[in-house]
């Protein structure tokens, strides 16, 4: 008896989208016509959720856009260098005290790219600890003046 193969929906979904050549070859030899072209009738609604698959749509495109584009690929690159020059050359001793003494610019850049990334990658990226960062952000937006005892764990300035 020969049994019935299930496959991801995202495969459903990317041929559904005509996106089927980003399927690895080797699963798209094995699937046959007649499934895909099933795939390619259903309505989109016939799954909950569907609505995702339009988000996944535009960040594949965009993704796929920036494959294919030498020269988009060639500025992030140039970027990604350019971050690691200036880290070459200046060490790390010089970075964290450049970092320390401009906490307030790295914490609006820390808070701005982590609408886009996790918060804990950010900081890998910058070597900034997040108990680091949790005091920087004290003493920059932290109370410490209104304290009856004076206490205060932030370095006054």
């Amino acid at each position: 008896m020969r049994t019935r193969t299930s496959y991801d929906t995202s495969i459903k979904h990317l041929y559904r989208e005509g996106l089927e050549k980003l399927i690895a070859p080797s699963i798209r030899k094995n699937i046959p016509r007649s499934t895909i072209h099933r795939w390619r009738q259903e309505k989109k609604e016939k799954y909950l959720g569907s609505e995702l698959n339009e988000l996944a749509k535009s960040e594949l495109l965009l993704l796929k856009q920036f494959v294919h584009s030498r020269n988009e690929r060639r500025i992030f690159m140039n970027y990604v260098r350019i971050g690691r020059f200036i880290e070459k050359i200046s060490g790390e001793r010089v970075l964290r005290k450049l970092f320390a003494e401009n906490k307030a610019e790295v914490i609006d850049l820390i808070e701005r790219i982590q609408e886009t990334m996790p918060l804990e990658q950010v900081l890998r990226f910058f070597n900034i600890s997040r108990s680091t960062y949790n005091l920087w952000i004290l003493g920059l937006y932290g109370d410490c003046y209104h304290s009856p005892l004076n206490w205060c764990k932030v370095k006054q300035r």
